[in-house]
């Protein structure tokens, strides 16, 4: 139950977040709302003068009223009283029990920890106090630093939305991070589930898009880059330049595995159109999407473009469920097989 408490002061070992004031206006313009660089891939536009400021402080001011409103300033207690950036609740949904955290902080402050702290902090006031049971954030794909503050407090990578935001940038590419609440949802976890929807398309990347793909292949296979330290031939450290590389290949076809508009997985198809075996190389699915089917209709949806006969890939042979998904569509162990260490085996199907 959603019990609105508005915003508290909140402490942690190095911050204090605290409500804004009128008098903040000077600190706030200086350290951050006048800075582009800040406010790049922001929605709200950087600030020309302190006026702007003090007329988005005094409606910060006037909504504090409201139980329902979170708006914190970022005070480093090292430094002096004066914020170096805020956070706040961009947006609520009482019935889902849901926020979305949105924040910033200047340039000095970057990559020292500080977001992620105060980002924590927010979290755990929204769950325990509050009673939030999911905290969601969300930046452009552009924007990896944001991501990895997201990562840092425990979030979950769910996906990215093709064009589904815009910022001083214009159109962007967004990409979902959430934290459930697990002391509150865990006993509504089964119930909660609904049916799956198998009615995947795959979409066409463009050498635009390497960005994209490399995060989402960090994510696919980060976990099987920890069990097999196969560093030098795993996806998960792939370069954009090699990314961008197997786009553009002219008889390369990569493509975005979409369940309406998010992206769940990716499936590159080599095809020369000619008496060659067409190749699946690579083919992934989001960690969140896994057990749901996505894998094996993906690979049906692409027999469907491309031809049903003729297919090869390769697999690792310590993955049971992968080896198994292909031999229920018909592939067949060839026999060939490369040893890549000591842990990991990749071998041969072909249908």
């Amino acid at each position: 139950m959603i019990r609105h408490k508005g915003t508290q002061a909140l402490e942690t070992k190095r911050l204090i977040l605290r409500r804004a004031t009128l008098d903040d206006a000077e600190a706030m313009f200086h350290n951050w709302a006048s800075d582009p660089k800040v406010t790049k891939y922001l929605t709200w536009p950087t600030h020309a003068n302190v006026a702007i400021t003090q007329a988005v402080l005094q409606d910060w001011v006037t909504c504090y009223a409201r139980q329902d409103y979170y708006q914190w300033m970022i005070i480093l207690k090292e430094f002096d009283t004066c914020p170096i950036g805020s956070i706040s609740v961009v947006s609520l949904d009482d019935s889902q029990a849901t926020a979305e955290i949105g924040y910033c902080i200047g340039q000095p402050w970057w990559h020292q920890g500080i977001m992620s702290e105060a980002l924590a902090a927010v979290i755990d006031y929204l769950f325990e106090q509050v009673g939030i049971l999911h905290v969601k954030a969300k930046h452009d794909t552009n924007n990896p630093y944001s991501g990895a503050v997201m990562r840092k407090c425990g979030m979950r990578y769910q996906g990215i939305q093709l064009q589904a935001g815009t910022n001083n940038q214009g159109p962007c590419d967004i990409a979902t991070y959430l934290i459930a609440n697990h002391k509150n949802t865990q006993k509504n976890h089964d119930s909660g589930r609904s049916k799956t929807d198998n009615s995947v398309q795959l979409v066409r990347a463009a050498s635009k898009d390497a960005s994209i793909i490399q995060q989402i292949q960090r994510e696919a296979f980060s976990e099987l880059l920890k069990k097999y330290e196969d560093h030098e031939t795993n996806p998960a450290n792939e370069s954009i330049e090699h990314i961008t590389w197997k786009i553009t290949q002219p008889d390369s076809y990569y493509y975005y595995i979409m369940l309406a508009e998010n992206i769940v997985g990716c499936i590159r198809i080599v095809d020369a159109k000619n008496d060659t075996p067409k190749r699946i190389s690579p083919l992934y699915i989001l960690p969140q999407y896994r057990g749901k089917g996505y894998a094996q209709a993906a690979i049906l949806k692409a027999e469907e473009m491309h031809g049903a006969d003729h297919w090869t890939l390769e697999t690792i042979l310590q993955e049971k469920g992968n080896c198994h998904l292909y031999e229920k569509l018909g592939y067949q162990k060839t026999g060939q097989a490369t040893k890549v260490n000591e842990k990991m085996t990749l071998i041969r199907y072909e249908k």
